[in-house]
């Protein structure tokens, strides 16, 4: 799949890009066009390239059916839906990462983060910035998926007349992230799952599948999120890595488990069998002429 975007992509070789492909109808030439908008992580200037939208009105009831514009296709987005960003597969070629499909809400979470974090916003001074004029184009025109987001998964609304605020609630972030953590384990339980031959699930595959699954979101959500809310809520043993000593303490054990000692092992007396006693070698006959180192001090009379 990323391969065949290569073409399309080559002036945009410099740029770190997100690649969002759909499915089109056979035959039908794909066009693309490019959003600014910043990364989910980072929130440096990241280019997205998407199918160019239709005519459609972008809040009409038939503008999300089909469309290979990334704006309408990634904010089609309800609860029950699957959506994830990081759900599905990612690939990487050169410059250019298939991630499919695309959840907005992290990159809400990023904008909220940095500016409705401890005071409310409007959704304009969430969507204004110089830097991303393309937040403008999504403010804009889909104002009422941005609102039904913010506060649904991020934030309390604060109200007054004619003025409506939002402000970062981390109640609301917690819940969401952690829904997506669970849903990423999941996922990789369920990949695992399929191998053949099939291995017996443990404890201990839970932790390592919920672990992977914090520490592939750390990859896309800023990283104080990661350790604040997600590892506070799971709470992950610690792992603890062998060490040289724990490597020959082991390879003792095995040798005396085994009746061999360990090649190259010594501690302690472990898989060492006892060692036996030397007894006296006996005297050598002296000769006739020879005498024996006693009789030399012996006193002649």
């Amino acid at each position: 799949m990323a391969t065949s975007m290569n073409a399309a992509t080559a002036r945009y070789a410099k740029t770190p890009l997100l690649v969002f492909p759909t499915a089109a109808a056979a035959g039908e030439p794909t066009v693309l066009r490019s959003l600014v908008l910043p990364n989910a992580k980072t929130g440096e200037p990241t280019t997205y390239l998407t199918q160019a939208p239709r005519d459609e009105a972008p809040n009409s009831s038939t503008a999300h059916d089909g469309r290979g514009d990334l704006v309408l296709f990634a904010l089609d987005y309800a609860p029950s839906e699957t959506s994830a960003f990081m759900d599905d597969v990612v690939v990487s070629d050169a410059s250019v990462a298939v991630v499919t499909p695309f959840d907005p809400v992290f990159l809400l979470l990023r904008l909220a983060t940095d500016r409705a974090e401890h005071h409310p916003v409007l959704l304009d001074d969430l969507m204004h910035d110089p830097s991303f004029p393309d937040l403008a184009h999504l403010g804009n025109h889909h104002a009422a998926h941005l609102h039904r987001l913010l506060a649904t998964y991020l934030c309390d609304v604060v109200t007054s007349p004619g003025i409506t605020a939002y402000r970062l609630a981390p109640t609301k972030v917690r819940y969401f992230l952690i829904a997506k953590a669970e849903r990423l384990a999941a996922h990789f339980a369920s990949n695992a799952a399929d191998l053949y031959p099939p291995e017996p699930r443990t404890a201990a595959d839970a932790v390592r599948w919920h672990r992977r699954a914090v520490e592939t979101l750390s990859e896309w959500v800023a990283s104080r999120w990661i350790t604040n809310v997600l590892l506070a809520h799971y709470q992950f043993p610690a792992e603890k890595k062998p060490d040289a000593m724990d490597a020959l303490v082991q390879a003792a054990i095995q040798g005396k488990n085994t009746g061999k000692r360990a090649a190259g092992t010594n501690v302690g007396n472990a898989g060492l069998a006892p060692k036996a006693k030397k007894t006296a070698a006996p005297p050598k006959p002296v000769g006739k002429n020879q005498k024996t180192l006693s009789s030399f001090f012996t006193k002649k009379s």
